[in-house]
């Protein structure tokens, strides 16, 4: 093969890998606003990450203890778990221990535990504000 064939061929493969969407990586549409992520939630409430382990290698177990409630069948003071996707690929969200939380769940990937993903409005405490402005107003 010529030369001129080879780097022509090596620039299509290169320029596919760049120009398309990874597969490997975690890939979600834009949060919806506060109103409409809370209305498809199954659980919105605020909540300090108290442990965290892992499950299977797959996902996370989240333990969390819940502060404040706007949705969702978990009590003010209580302890529950919810679990999240290990690793960024599967769009897991990467919760710290210590950790407060504004937390959008939805119904869980393996169980009837409460699952997160990278995909949802959930953010720190002090990343959501605005959110929690609007929560309390409609309570």
């Amino acid at each position: 093969m010529s030369n001129m064939l080879i780097r022509t061929l090596l620039l299509a493969v290169v320029s596919g890998y760049m120009f398309t969407p990874s597969i490997f990586g975690c890939q979600c549409n834009e949060p919806g606003d506060t109103i409409s992520e809370a209305k498809t939630a199954r659980a919105v409430f605020t909540g300090t990450v108290t442990s965290l382990s892992t499950r299977g290698g797959d996902f996370v177990e989240v333990h969390v203890h819940v502060i404040e409630k706007f949705k969702g069948a978990i009590k003010n003071g209580s302890d529950i778990q919810i679990e999240t996707p290990s690793g960024g690929p599967a769009c897991g969200f990467a919760f710290s221990t210590g950790r407060t939380y504004l937390i959008y769940a939805h119904s869980g990937y393996t169980s009837s535990n409460l699952g997160v993903s990278h995909c949802s409005r959930t953010a720190t405490l002090e990343e959501s504000t605005e959110d929690l402005r609007v929560l309390r107003s409609l309570k």
